[in-house]
């Protein structure tokens, strides 16, 4: 698909890039993707997968939070959800503050874009994620975000944690 910034040079420098996000790991970091856009999906999905990550995807909030709380019950938590914030019927700020307040304690990011005045919302940190992305997406920047947010393969908890302040969010 044209457009999306995903070319064959970046494809060509991940594969030469000795800092491989997966490096030393036995176990593929597995993430989820929650976005209502098919190509923000395809696109987020292709990145992912370049950078060696197990990616499974969500068209909507709600799905979203079915799928990662499955996973949870069945000890094969996400090690980092990626959720695009601007969605229909369940936008992700309410799924976000659905899946604290059932107990999922993985790591979320909150995809957002600036508003119109170029600043970033800061209802995530409120949500209880662990951090945001701005868009537009790029290589680099979800490249950054998975050495930040998937520094470790998930350990399977599955304890509630409190909302973060602001002060204590990345």
């Amino acid at each position: 698909m044209a457009g999306h910034g995903l070319t064959v040079d970046h494809v060509s420098r991940l594969r030469a890039d000795s800092l491989d996000v997966n490096a030393n790991q036995k176990q593929r970091r597995r993430v989820l993707v929650v976005d209502d856009s098919s190509d923000g999906r395809w696109m987020i999905s292709s990145i992912l997968k370049c950078l060696g990550m197990d990616v499974t995807v969500a068209p909507s909030g709600r799905e979203g939070c079915e799928v990662a709380m499955t996973a949870v019950r069945g000890e094969q938590p996400f090690d980092l959800v990626l959720m695009d914030w601007q969605m229909p019927d369940m936008d992700g700020c309410e799924a976000t503050v659905r899946l604290r307040s059932a107990g999922y304690a993985g790591r979320i990011v909150a995809m957002m874009s600036p508003s119109s005045f170029g600043a970033v919302d800061h209802t995530w940190q409120r949500a209880g994620c662990d951090g945001f992305a701005s868009k537009p997406i790029s290589f680099e920047m979800l490249e950054g975000v998975v050495r930040r947010h998937a520094a470790t393969p998930a350990q399977g908890k599955k304890t509630a944690r409190p909302i973060r302040s602001r002060a204590m969010a990345s």
